[in-house]
């Protein structure tokens, strides 16, 4: 399972970061860090969420002595939540519920019950909603099985969508 942002993802991360210049970030997905810097970089303030410890000690050995000071790692289990009387996600249990000026989601990717991997779109963002202001910027990396749920069930207008899609709170909520 990859856990670092690719190449490809940083260049466009870094141009979009450094014109919105978020005050406050939200990374789904802590990773090996490599993306937790790059939001740090240029957003005030920094809440990322991992449900493996070893990669919020990875994330902190690789970030910016610097930086970190803007960056509250959070780890936290997975859970399934539901997204309507029909549909379950996956989504962490410490989500912390407030608005967003920008949201990273790299995490969770699976969900495992009894060792069996459950595929489930991601279900942060569901919760998140309610909290949520029109405009609020996300940027997902590449998750066409969630992508294609937000598509449906969201308030949410694509901005741009190739390996990766960036989209924003649509204005106007059905």
């Amino acid at each position: 399972m990859q856990k670092a942002i690719r190449k490809d993802d940083v260049k466009v991360l870094t141009k979009i970061l450094s014109k919105s210049r978020p005050a406050l970030s939200l990374e789904l997905g802590t990773g090996t860090g490599k993306s937790t810097e790059i939001l740090a970089r240029y957003s005030n303030q920094v809440i990322t969420l991992e449900q493996d410890q070893k990669f919020i000690e990875l994330a902190k050995q690789n970030i910016a002595p610097d930086l970190q000071g803007k960056i509250d790692f959070v780890l936290s289990d997975i859970a399934v939540y539901p997204i309507n009387k029909y549909l379950h996600g996956v989504g962490y249990v410490n989500l912390p519920l407030r608005n967003f000026d920008f949201i990273l989601i790299d995490g969770p990717g699976k969900y495992l019950e009894e060792g069996k991997e459950i595929k489930l779109p991601g279900g942060d963002l569901f919760r998140l909603l309610p909290y949520l202001e029109a405009e609020t910027l996300i940027y997902l990396d590449g998750r066409k099985f969630s992508m294609g749920f937000f598509k449906k069930f969201l308030p949410i207008e694509i901005i741009k969508e190739e390996s990766y899609c960036l989209f924003r709170v649509a204005k106007e909520r059905i």
